[in-house]
């Protein structure tokens, strides 16, 4: 890791106009002598690039007498982002202004002296919540429109001479599509920027539902098949569209709190997908088959003028340059590490999609008890999602939330099987129990990766800007994406040729090499 990961990511109040949370800085309330403060300065100092030192020194001469504490050697980690977005170090110390140093003394003090405090919570500025309000809006209601035929259509395609081998490709093709789409957005989102990328997603995949459900009138079995994939590959491209913008607002916004607000969103995310069903179910019932492609369309579309109005324009645009390719991510080294947890973490959750409610057939269960179970795994991973993103921002070694999370991701699935390896029967209790502990742990292990891929590419040599964040939000997607489509696949497979049991254990497994891949590679934490 890079020496000065630990003072990455202090940022100017003046660069980023957002605040950051922490009490006064008032020098005559703060208590600090002019020898402490002096003392201060200089192990900052003394942690900062060279070409930044020379500049300090001179603007704090007065100030500094003796030779640096040793107590100072470590700054503690802020963030891990760069004090300042440089394209190369040669113009970085024309940048730095008096302001800057002072803030950054002032920040030193803060972490440092005993009368400054990080609040217990994030402090978010006006328009840092109504970015965030609008993300979750986008968020809820695309992902509630994207799960919805869930608890009809494989009937309605059955009606039209479908097969059920056919339908499941209409839902994995989505995933698929993702996958394929997310690389081109990344690379896409710097050169129109976040805003028009995500809200011409949600115009996509508004439009795709209200088409989805106008075919229906469609009698021929292969046209029906055949718009249905189309219809499905086009909506896919309209979320891989968003998402990736939806990222990249977060990685420009939300510089000191990624973690905390990925985990908010995630919250609705999980919360979309959960009751979209339920939603689609009821007004199927009311409405016929058209009528939940209608209604959550519409409200998709309806939503466009609220996120134009609270979504800014990003700082960081800029079509000037080469692009960066998103292949040149994967030289470095731990990127691909990270990557694989993350298809990892995806496909352990997908694979439970074709293959749960069949391993549970032995207890006759009704079709509510049935989801009752799918809903427990991914409310708990909803809910634990902001507390697992807020303590990632709070701690330094934010590898051991993925290393645990897998750990524990890995005996969730054994248990779920159980595993032939167990000495346990398969029961209710027993399966509540492993969902729960599945659903905590998919949360934990995926929270802090966003962000690992975006350190680890400024520490590779990438620049701080909205180009990176686009690749990274796309690459991230991308990931997961195809998790989702390994996931349904090979349990599908396994579970026909082996069992369940032996699927749980195959993922299990799975995890548990993530972590051994990952620990193996010391330089990543």
């Amino acid at each position: 890791m890079s020496s000065n990961r630990g003072i990455k990511r202090i940022r100017t109040r003046s660069q980023r106009g957002y605040g950051n949370g922490y009490g006064s800085t008032n020098n005559e309330n703060s208590g600090v002598s002019a020898s402490e403060r002096a003392a201060y300065n200089t192990a900052f100092i003394e942690n900062l690039h060279e070409p930044l030192m020379n500049q300090i020194r001179q603007q704090t001469a007065a100030e500094i007498n003796g030779p640096f504490p040793s107590k100072f050697k470590e700054i503690s980690r802020i963030r891990r982002r760069p004090i300042l977005r440089t394209k190369s170090e040669s113009d970085f110390p024309a940048r730095i202004s008096e302001e800057d140093v002072e803030e950054m003394r002032d920040k030193l003090i803060r972490d440092h002296h005993p009368s400054f405090h990080l609040k217990s919570v994030p402090s978010f500025t006006r328009q840092q919540k109504l970015v965030l309000a609008s993300l979750t809006l986008v968020d809820f209601t695309s992902f509630c429109s994207m799960s919805i035929l869930a608890p009809f259509f494989p009937e309605k395609a059955a009606s039209k001479d479908v097969s059920t081998t056919v339908s499941g490709f209409i839902f994995s093709v989505y995933a698929l599509a993702v996958f394929i789409a997310s690389p081109i957005m990344g690379m896409l989102v710097s050169k129109v920027g976040p805003k028009f990328l995500l809200l011409t997603g949600v115009l996509m995949g508004g439009t795709c539902n209200i088409l989805f459900g106008l075919l229906d009138m469609v009698e021929s079995s292969s046209v029906f098949t055949t718009y249905c994939f189309i219809v499905r590959i086009f909506e896919a491209i309209g979320a891989a569209a968003f998402s990736t913008a939806s990222y990249t607002y977060v990685a420009e916004l939300f510089p000191d709190n990624i973690g905390a607000v990925l985990g908010i969103l995630e919250t609705f995310v999980g919360l979309g997908l959960s009751v979209g069903p339920a939603i689609g179910g009821i007004l199927y019932d009311w409405g016929g088959y058209g009528l939940p492609f209608y209604m959550l369309g519409s409200v998709m579309i309806l939503t466009l003028p609220i996120n134009f109005i609270l979504l800014p324009e990003s700082k960081l645009n800029t079509d000037d340059g080469e692009s960066e390719s998103m292949w040149k991510l994967f030289r470095i080294q731990p990127i691909i590490i990270i990557s694989l947890i993350v298809v990892v973490v995806s496909n352990a959750w997908g694979f439970l999609d074709p293959t749960l409610s069949t391993h549970l057939s032995e207890f006759n269960l009704s079709a509510k008890q049935l989801g009752m179970f799918f809903l427990l795994c991914s409310a708990l991973y909803g809910l634990s999602s902001p507390m697992w993103g807020y303590i990632a921002d709070q701690i330094t070694q934010t590898w051991i939330l993925m290393v645990v999370g897998l750990l524990l991701s890995s005996l969730g699935l054994m248990l779920l099987g159980p595993s032939p390896l167990l000495p346990f029967e398969n029961t209710i209790v027993l399966n509540i129990i492993a969902l729960i502990i599945l659903g905590l742990a998919i949360s934990m292990a995926l929270l802090p990766t966003f962000e690992s891929m975006l350190d680890f590419a400024i520490d590779g040599g990438y620049p701080d800007d909205v180009r990176l964040y686009g690749l990274i939000a796309g690459l991230w997607s991308s990931m997961y994406s195809l998790g989702e489509v390994i996931g349904p696949s090979l349990g599908a497979a396994l579970m026909d040729n082996f069992g369940f049991p032996i699927c749980a254990t195959v993922m299990a497994s799975l995890c548990f090499v993530s972590v051994s891949l990952y620990l193996n590679q010391g330089h990543l934490h």
